[in-house]
């Protein structure tokens, strides 16, 4: 436990982003377990925990991903994993947490950059793939209750703001939330059944501030310099707009998994975005 509680500290003596969003994820759960009834039965909560829990640490100790991390630390982050699924999907199917628990762990061992770091958030691939995989009549992605409870924003918001502190990724988030309003405003004759207002409101409870504050801004997963950042979270809210204005199912998801696709993409030719070396493609397309 000593190691772990060490490697939460970086050298200049802050707490990783990352454990907020643990935080944030677990607690949340548990809140909207007890306070707010949320429907989730304790044979999906045991299962998704457990699959995501024995995913990890199988892909671990056999694929050695992460030398450096302890059992704990692996199991932490896949719990965390699940307990955001839990918390974002709506579901009648017993076995579906674990399912797209194991999906969630396993991206991050399959869907990786040359750098050996995943490419996709696992929350929101297994989300994705959740779509593709499953009708619609299985599960939501619609908010449950507990979001819209003040607490539960108030709750979010204090971890989210925390994570993207002191993991450096706020400017995403600020991206985000300045092309949601800005891009809201320009399309809203395209929204005219319920205006703007109808535009913004489902990034104000606490399941929207999960996504601007907790998905968006994982730090392996995004650009490496501020101004990138910046772009990356205007882009995913442009992109969210564009979907929702053409009415497609769930276009925050949809919009994250395009743009953090296309990063993937633009950084054969382009390394910097994520602040690593020329690989071979950029290299030999420098020299073209």
């Amino acid at each position: 436990m000593t190691s772990v509680t060490n490697k939460a500290f970086n050298r200049g003596g802050k707490i990783e982003g990352r454990y907020f969003l643990f935080g944030s994820h677990l607690t949340l759960f548990l809140v909207a377990i007890f306070q707010y009834h949320l429907p989730r039965t304790w044979l999906q909560v045991v299962t998704g925990y457990g699959a995501a829990a024995g995913a990890e640490l199988l892909l671990h100790y056999w694929l050695k991903k992460y030398p450096k991390a302890t059992a704990f630390d692996r199991t932490l982050s896949a719990v965390s994993e699940s307990a955001g699924l839990l918390l974002l999907v709506r579901s009648t199917l017993w076995y579906y947490y674990a399912l797209v628990s194991v999906i969630a762990v396993g991206s991050k061992y399959v869907f990786t950059r040359h750098d050996g770091v995943h490419v996709f958030n696992p929350t929101n691939f297994a989300i994705v793939v959740g779509l593709a995989l499953f009708p619609l009549n299985s599960f939501e992605l619609n908010p449950d209750e507990y979001s819209v409870h003040t607490y539960s924003i108030l709750h979010v918001m204090t971890f989210g703001i925390l994570a993207v502190s002191f993991g450096g990724t706020y400017l995403i988030t600020i991206g985000y939330f300045l092309g949601i309003v800005i891009a809201a405003l320009l399309a809203a004759p395209l929204f005219h059944w319920t205006g703007y207002a109808g535009v913004l409101f489902p990034e104000i409870g606490a399941f929207g501030m999960i996504f601007a504050f907790l998905m968006i801004t994982d730090p392996r997963t995004t650009p490496g310099r501020s101004s990138y950042r910046f772009v990356f979270g205007l882009a995913i809210a442009v992109m969210v707009i564009v979907l929702r204005s053409l009415q497609v199912a769930f276009p925050n998801f949809l919009a994250l998994f395009v743009v953090t696709l296309a990063t993937f993409a633009a950084s054969f030719l382009f390394p910097a975005i994520y602040g690593k070396k020329a690989t071979p493609l950029a290299a030999a397309a420098s020299e073209t």
